[in-house]
């Protein structure tokens, strides 16, 4: 390994970053744990200023999905390894204590 990085992906989060980016206020909204992944976006969502206060928080000896990308200085080739150990996802009953008035636009995926 020359050289790694963390960084936060995914649709949601990706959108959430691109919008702040673009100063309009924003919200995620999905599972988070209290493993370090989680910890990580937490804090990359705080300083976008990233509204997460609706995320359930699931305290259990859980860890969050996680991809590697692998670059090849050689090819330029890419290899994404990920890792999703049945983190749980959104349930029906998160949804319900959520006034979907509140929002004007909203990405589900």
């Amino acid at each position: 390994c020359l050289d790694y990085r963390w960084q936060c992906g995914g649709n949601a989060a990706n959108n959430c970053t691109v919008l702040s980016l673009l100063g309009s206020p924003c919200e995620f909204f999905g599972t988070l744990g209290t493993d370090y992944q989680s910890t990580f976006l937490q804090n990359q969502m705080r300083k976008y200023g990233i509204d997460f206060s609706h995320c359930p928080r699931i305290e259990e000896d859980q860890v969050c999905p996680v991809s590697s990308v692998i670059l090849s200085v050689a090819s330029g080739s890419r290899t994404i390894v990920h890792y999703n150990p049945n983190f749980p996802e959104l349930t029906l009953e998160d949804f319900e204590k959520l006034d979907l008035n509140d929002y004007s636009w909203i990405h589900f995926e």
